[in-house]
């Protein structure tokens, strides 16, 4: 579907004009709201797939009742009453109060305080070198916002790729709000 299609209707019908069980998106925000508001039109009734970037603001704004009926599979969950929930939404409170908790704002949290975590024994100057061994030093360091997953970056989380430190996918029911709910921590195969 080219970037920017504000009625994807056409695109969607086709797309589903097969029945199938259940439809996958992964694109921008603006590609999720056209999308969702195409399966409505549609009347869709399958399962649907969403990734992070669908729960934008805009997306719940303009397809939010669609929303709801999908389940959102990411890497990051901030709407928790968990720990580290409570942490994302303090610093966002503190240093980012106008700018939306969903999408690629949990994104960016968990790769900054991710590699903080990871790179907390370091030692010395922090040259290339000395970050590299303090960050390849990290095991079960809590992922942020990862629903209980750790992170090891010795280079064994997935096999046959030395830069992933975690293996993990969450999976949970949204609303119309673009709230998650019942998130299930997967791991995935080495």
């Amino acid at each position: 579907m080219p970037l920017g299609t504000p009625d994807a209707s056409s695109q969607v019908a086709a797309g589903v004009k097969d029945k199938p069980g259940m439809v996958g998106l992964v694109g921008d925000a603006t590609m999720c709201t056209s999308t969702l508001k195409g399966l409505t039109t549609v009347q869709y009734s399958g399962d649907m797939l969403v990734v992070s970037p669908c729960i934008e603001d805009s997306t719940i704004e303009g397809a939010g009742e669609a929303l709801g009926k999908s389940k959102v599979v990411t890497s990051t969950s901030g709407g928790g009453s968990d720990k580290e929930s409570l942490i994302y939404r303090a610093v966002m409170a503190k240093y980012a109060p106008d700018t939306s908790l969903g999408g690629a704002s949990q994104t960016g949290f968990q790769s900054m305080l991710g590699l903080i975590r990871a790179a907390a024994s370091l030692t010395g100057e922090p040259t290339a070198a000395n970050t590299m061994t303090a960050i390849r030093a990290a095991a079960d360091v809590p992922i942020p916002l990862g629903g209980g997953a750790t992170m090891t970056c010795n280079g064994t989380a997935l096999a046959g790729l030395k830069a992933p430190c975690a293996n993990y996918v969450l999976v949970g029911d949204l609303d119309d709000k673009g709230k998650s709910s019942d998130v299930s921590l997967i791991q995935l195969n080495k």
